[in-house]
């Protein structure tokens, strides 16, 4: 049981690769300088009855002693340990202490015979309480105070992991300052691992929150491991358990470690599956045995030993994953290898402990943890910076694009066009071409379908455009329902005009939608843009002048811009801002039109329409300024001045004794009117206010603004026949769902367009139809009107076809107040004189 062996560290003699060599500098710095000492084992001492009796006499004899020292109890050893006796030899300096350099472990004692001839017993290791007093060091050491200087020094050592006689001879300074170095070193790592996953977290550098709980029980079981092995716990908090129950403790945090090491691995490596299990089991195995180690004496190098190969499998793992660079940041990958790898070299320190690994390989998992601090550091700063440019891309790519169809918005559209602009400039033949393109009526498809359709449609059809303008083309979303085309290739007004009719016919094609089918129609206006331009505003502006006239000449169609539409839309402007002082001023009257019967062409009564009195113009026909009125909503007002006009004038003509029964005055209410929630009570209180009986009003719409506000239009109409208005359906003939609506709603009268009336003597197919309109008429109960009579062969062909009523310039154009009350006397006399 004996041993003649001497054991000298001597790392001069021991070769290695560069890394390891420089590792190995690193922990021979943490280590500092320590005096020349040998060690001699001398016996071992298992464990067995009498072991301790024994033990005390062979070392009172080996220190040629009689008994022991006052205070120092013989020795008491660790049952389940074998005791290991070695003896000390070296030079001894003044105030020089014993230094285990191990700093896990178990119990460390020191005997020699002092100064009086008694021998001193000094008991230390992590099972053992911290003298009062002495150094709070992460090695167990012991002072060599009064003793003799022939005296031999005995070294107990008991651990059941391993026993690694690293014992030195340290000065008592040296060993406080590398002590303080030591806590200042933790201190700083420990406030490192703490924060870099936090702040990781803030940043989002770890990624996925799986990964990111992995790190962090990683670190909360490496700061459990440190405070508990270096002892610190036991002196910050009264709470933990004594130092006896050391063994169980470190079992327990290093089976964590190895537990939150293999967890923070399989998520950085982001196996799954197979992979992940083929993984995880021999780290729980490997735990496990950590964590039982501190019963079986041998076990705890077993462990180690699995740990080294575990290790290496993961290294190789690693660099795969590195070479490839799969998934995760390389730096999080390279700190998790240098952690492991120091975790393995540290390991082999317990299977291989006196060995050249002795210097650097107690500090080397301490190392490995370092570099991987550093990584995370290095990770965390490039991945702030890359996730700063990528915020920086996405806010620019969020500036320039729209968010639900993905085109480039109105921003990029600016920059697109001015770099057209200048090419062309350059080239001063070149010409491209922009298309404003709007979608026809599509906020009643929006309201209709929701706007998540509505989106969804918007995709659609962009991706149409997409396809069909291809890399020649730019498409923008200009906004809403709008696009903007800037078309690359040189283009003139006739390429333009193909490319208008192939882009409403593309856009027209049926769409599949929620199980529905849809067809979009769009109106579209178009510039050739030329080296006249010198701005992308300029060149915006003049399609949408296009784009507002092809609106306003009927949709679906597109407009190629001409310099004439500038001063067109000048007036526009001009007249919309007048038209808001007209209003105030009351320069909106209504002028009449008579509406006779055929048969012996008699007053049956008017057409009121509106007629813009402008102080410095003169008059403004409708044509010029309904369209405006209708865009910009002051329609609204306009119409109930026209109709509070119309009802004074009627009430007049009453208390003039110039009205008689039957007669009635039909007013002209438009689309954007039939929106008005208010417009039946305010009718119905201004006609009592003025005292009008109820049929001397008339309200009259045309069949297109029945389409066009078909949602309110079916519950205003008859709200309005309800109040004794009777109802007028203007401009019959003109829509697409003409019978359906004559159905549906409770129309009275029926006005035939002036379109089939023009041609009606020279086309014989228009008298078919006139005839038809007229008969379906009478079969459901309503008057016939026909407008745009100009001709007595108009006038004798419709009373052939039974047609009721006329109304155009044959019998009268438009007339103001005073010669409608003309007309009206005129129309009274024949049945004065008749009376006479």
């Amino acid at each position: 049981m004996t041993s003649s062996t001497r054991h000298r560290i001597d790392l001069s003699s021991r070769t290695g690769p560069a890394w390891l060599w420089l590792l190995m500098l690193l922990g021979c710095l943490l280590c500092g300088g320590s005096a020349a000492a040998e060690l001699k084992k001398l016996s071992s001492w298992p464990d067995e009855a009498g072991r301790e009796q024994r033990l005390n006499e062979a070392l009172l004899q080996s220190l040629s002693a009689a008994a022991w020292c006052p205070g120092s109890a013989p020795a008491q050893l660790l049952s389940g340990r074998t005791a290991q006796l070695f003896r000390l030899e070296g030079p001894v300096a003044a105030d020089t202490l014993v230094v285990d350099e191990d700093p896990i472990v178990e119990l460390f004692g020191l005997a020699y015979r002092e100064s009086s001839g008694c021998a001193r017993l000094r008991m230390g290791g992590r099972t053992q309480a911290n003298p009062a007093g002495s150094l709070l060091s992460p090695w167990p050491h012991h002072g060599l105070d009064a003793r003799a200087a022939d005296s031999p020094m005995l070294l107990i050592i008991q651990d059941a992991k391993a026993v690694r006689s690293w014992i030195e001879l340290v000065p008592r300074e040296e060993l406080q300052r590398k002590t303080g170095q030591h806590w200042m070193v933790l201190a700083c790592f420990m406030g490192m691992l703490l924060l870099i996953p936090f702040l990781s977290l803030q940043l989002g550098v770890l990624g996925e929150a799986r990964l990111s709980l992995a790190y962090a029980f990683y670190v909360a079981t490496l700061v459990f491991w440190s405070v508990q092995n270096f002892g610190l716990a036991q002196q910050w908090w009264a709470f933990w358990p004594a130092p006896r129950w050391f063994p169980e403790l470190h079992g327990l945090s290093v089976s964590l470690l190895t537990l939150g090491i293999g967890l923070a691995t399989l998520e950085s490596l982001q196996l799954r599956g197979r992979e992940r299990l083929a993984l995880a089991a021999p780290v729980a195995v490997v735990a496990l045995m950590f964590g039982v180690a501190y019963k079986f004496e041998g076990l705890y190098r077993s462990a180690a030993m699995a740990l080294v190969l575990l290790a290496g499998v993961v290294i190789a793992l690693l660099v795969r994953r590195l070479r490839a660079r799969q998934l995760v940041d390389p730096w999080f990958l390279a700190g998790l290898g240098a952690n492991m790898l120091g975790g393995a070299i540290q390991s082999l320190t317990i299977v291989l402990p006196d060995t050249a690994l002795r210097g650097f390989g107690g500090h080397a998992f301490a190392i490995g943890n370092l570099v991987h601090a550093l990584a995370w550091v290095t990770a965390v700063q490039r991945r702030h910076v890359r996730d700063r440019e990528a915020q920086r891309v996405q806010l620019e790519y969020d500036a320039n694009h729209d968010t639900v169809t993905g085109l480039p918005n109105r921003k990029w559209l600016d920059a697109c066009l001015t770099r057209s602009i200048e090419q062309i400039r350059s080239m001063p033949a070149l010409s491209h071409g922009g298309l404003f393109v709007d979608l026809d009526r599509f906020k009643i498809l929006n309201d209709t379908l929701g706007h998540s359709k509505g989106d969804e449609l918007l995709c659609l059809l962009s991706k149409r455009l997409a396809d069909l303008f291809g890399e020649h083309g730019s498409i923008t979303r200009f906004g809403g329902d709008e696009y903007f085309v800037v078309v690359h290739q040189p283009c003139g007004e006739i390429e333009l005009a193909l490319l208008g009719s192939d882009v409403l016919r593309r856009l027209q094609e049926p769409i599949q939608l929620d199980g529905r089918t849809l067809r979009v129609s769009a109106s579209i206006g178009m510039v050739v843009i030329g080296e006249q331009y010198n701005s992308a505003e300029e060149v915006i502006k003049d399609a949408d002048l296009a784009l507002h006239l092809a609106k306003t000449r009927g949709r679906a169609r597109f407009e190629i811009f001409e310099p004439p539409m500038r001063q067109a839309a000048e007036n526009r402007f001009r007249i919309e801002s007048d038209m808001r002082q007209a209003i105030e001023r009351g320069e909106f009257k209504p002028f009449f039109q008579p509406i006779v019967r055929l048969d012996g062409q008699t007053h049956a009564g008017f057409e009121a329409l509106v007629r813009w009195e402008h102080a410095q113009r003169g008059f403004i026909g409708p044509g010029e300024f309904i369209p405006v009125a209708e865009e910009n909503g002051l329609i609204n007002e306009i119409g109930l001045q026209v109709m509070e006009g119309t009802m004074r004038q009627v009430a007049a003509w009453r208390r003039a004794g110039q009205w008689q029964e039957g007669w009635y005055v039909s007013v002209n209410v438009s689309g954007v009117q039939l929106r008005d929630a208010g417009l039946v009570e305010r009718f119905t209180d201004l006609r009592s206010q003025l005292g009008l009986l109820v049929g001397d009003i008339r309200i009259e719409v045309t069949e297109s603004s029945v389409i066009a506000n078909q949602d309110v239009a079916f519950g205003l109409l008859p709200r309005l026949k309800e109040q004794g208005f009777l109802l007028c359906m203007d401009d019959f003939g003109t829509g697409y769902s003409s019978l359906s609506y004559l159905s549906e709603l409770p129309f009275d009268v029926l006005k035939i367009d002036r379109s089939f009336i023009t041609d009606l003597c020279r086309r014989q197919e228009l008298g078919a139809l006139v005839n038809t309109v007229i008969s379906l008429a009478d079969s459901m109960g309503m008057i016939v009107v026909a407008e745009g009579v100009e001709e007595p062969a108009q006038c004798e062909a419709l009373h052939k076809l039974h047609c009721g009523y006329g109304q155009g310039y044959m019998f009268s154009r438009p007339m103001n107040a005073a010669n409608a009350t003309a007309w009206l006397e005129a129309a009274a006399r024949p049945k004065q004189s008749a009376a006479a």
